[in-house]
């Protein structure tokens, strides 16, 4: 996150708490957040340093995910100050560095470090994480399963196409290119939860969006994650494929190697990991594209740049492994959201 504006105005209940905690209300700078509708803001404490004031937030998910995350030894920052009924929260401030600005400030070689020790995070957060959860007895659980994900490449077709909810998408077995590639998409999100021989794939707790700008390099420290509230449970691959075929950020070929190899489980051989990885970070990249395509309906144009590059690595990973990548991407061509969305498309 970056300053943007200097803003003092802050409600007055907010700022008589903070002001009876030791900050400056009248110090707070407005930061440049993410794709979150999270706010957040630097202040000033009266004693020295500063913090962050996080807010429209759902705090309960937030705590919830930061101190189990905590138990397991990530570094995630404090909460230092908390009124969930009215969304916000003040938080260690880890500073202006991601993973990403490191890499572009100090070149690959300076990452290395940080990106060994994120893949190691997966595999704790994965292993010893899933092992000490307990799955809600609430509807607190949404796994990233077969169904919940096909809802995401329905975002995106929605987002893609400028629809809204209810104009609905075409039957699975219509007829036509967007039903075509509908059909197609939702098939592969049943295929990346089950192996060669058709059996389920285990389920894995996964931060959900483990990439370069969710990872921040504190002063002092060697790497801290952050948004982590969307935790849930989903495949074992998901944050890996995340991390390593990250759309803001293109690694070189021996550093994707060596990371996708340190985060291979042992009970699964090399091959099939390779299939299971292509699988997954074909979905995720198509489910990118979404979230851009929605991201500039809301008017954040910036994210378009990374539209069609996610999707031609999307395409990229699906051709060794799925024999109707072809006809998906021809579809998507035919409906004529490849290379953007069409609300870009008709205002470009």
């Amino acid at each position: 996150m970056s300053a943007a504006d200097t803003q003092p105005v802050v409600p007055e209940s907010l700022r008589r708490r903070l002001d009876e905690a030791g900050y400056r209300p009248d110090s707070l700078t407005r930061l440049t957040g993410d794709a979150s509708t999270r706010r957040y803001g630097r202040l000033e404490r009266r004693d020295g340093g500063t913090v962050l004031l996080m807010e429209n937030a759902e705090l309960p998910p937030f705590v919830a995910w930061r101190d189990f995350l905590a138990e397991l030894d990530l570094r995630v920052p404090a909460i230092l100050l908390a009124e969930p009924s009215e969304r916000w929260a003040v938080l260690e401030d880890l500073g202006d560095l991601d993973l990403q600005q490191l890499l572009e400030r100090d070149g690959i070689d300076a990452g290395r470090p940080a990106y060994a020790l994120a893949v190691d995070w997966v595999r704790r957060l994965a292993e010893d994480g899933t092992q000490r959860w307990t799955i809600p007895d609430d509807d607190g659980d949404d796994p990233l399963t077969g169904p919940r994900l096909a809802w995401e490449m329905d975002f995106f077709l929605r987002h893609a196409l400028g629809r809204s909810e209810d104009d609905g998408l075409p039957p699975l077995d219509g007829d036509g290119a967007i039903a075509t590639a509908r059909r197609l998409l939702h098939d592969l999100c049943e295929r990346l939860h089950r192996d060669e021989q058709g059996e389920p794939r285990p389920m894995v707790l996964c931060h959900r969006d483990y990439h370069a700008r969710n990872l921040m390099i504190p002063p002092g420290e060697p790497l801290a994650v952050i948004d982590f509230q969307d935790t849930r449970r989903g495949p074992r691959s998901y944050d890996l494929v995340s991390l390593v075929f990250d759309p803001y950020v293109e690694l070189p070929d021996d550093l994707v190697e060596e990371l996708l190899e340190r985060g291979r489980p042992a009970d699964t051989d090399a091959t099939s990991w390779r299939r299971e990885l292509a699988l997954v970070a074909g979905q995720r990249l198509i489910k990118a594209a979404g979230s851009y395509a929605y991201l500039a309906g809301c008017g954040r144009d910036r994210y378009l740049r990374w539209y069609a590059p996610a999707l031609e690595r999307a395409r990229t990973h699906l051709e060794p492994v799925l024999a109707e990548t072809e006809i998906l991407f021809n579809a998507l061509a035919s409906a004529s959201i490849l290379d953007g969305p069409r609300s870009a498309q008709s205002s470009g």
